[in-house]
């Protein structure tokens, strides 16, 4: 397996164990949030998500700066 495919890999596993966290942990949190998000409206949802990837982006492009 190449090097590239194990980081993506490992990424997306930590990303399911923090997600599992949150719901482990907070689950009335959780509830609340996803109540909130099917009462929103698709464009505020999707400018949430684009704030999301740029964010995740200017993060991991500080990281290898460093």
């Amino acid at each position: 397996m190449s090097e590239f495919i194990h980081y993506i890999l490992t990424a997306l596993s930590l990303m399911f164990v923090i997600e599992g966290l949150l719901y482990a942990l907070f689950p009335e949190v959780m509830r609340k949030y996803l109540t909130i998000a099917l009462s929103m409206d698709m464009k505020n949802f999707r400018m949430i998500g684009v704030i999301g990837i740029l964010l995740g982006c200017l993060s991991l492009g500080l990281l290898y700066i460093l």
